[in-house]
């Protein structure tokens, strides 16, 4: 009896190793956004079919879009908030895309809400 309870352990352990191996392999396949240069960030926001990035582009060559990922990358549930609807918004979208690559599934606040609402109309 205790032999078998044994082995059900270690077997569940191998494949709980196993397993972790697999998903660590994997999240190290992507290459980390906010690493890649700001160049690099507008094109891959442009990929998502993020548009009107024009501006931010253009004031530092993405290294603001760059801060965005940072930023949600430390933290998928982050909320952002500025005077202007456009870069709150603009700063959603980069949200979704980020939180979409890494495969994560984050809350919906109330302004996220709004937004999604606000563009659908």
């Amino acid at each position: 009896m205790k032999k078998s309870i044994t082995i059900v352990c270690c077997s569940v352990l191998a494949l709980v190793l196993v397993m972790a191996v697999i998903i660590i392999f994997y999240k190290a396949e992507k290459p980390i956004l906010s690493q890649m240069s700001p160049e690099e960030c507008v094109e891959f926001i442009r990929s998502r079919g993020i548009e009107n990035i024009w501006e931010y582009e253009e004031d530092n060559g993405g290294e603001e879009i760059r801060e965005i990922i940072k930023k949600v990358e430390d933290d998928p549930n982050i909320h952002f908030v500025y005077g202007r609807l456009d870069l709150t918004r603009f700063s959603y979208e980069i949200k979704h895309a980020v939180n979409d690559y890494y495969g994560v599934e984050a809350e919906t606040d109330w302004l996220d809400h709004m937004l999604n609402t606000e563009k659908a109309e």
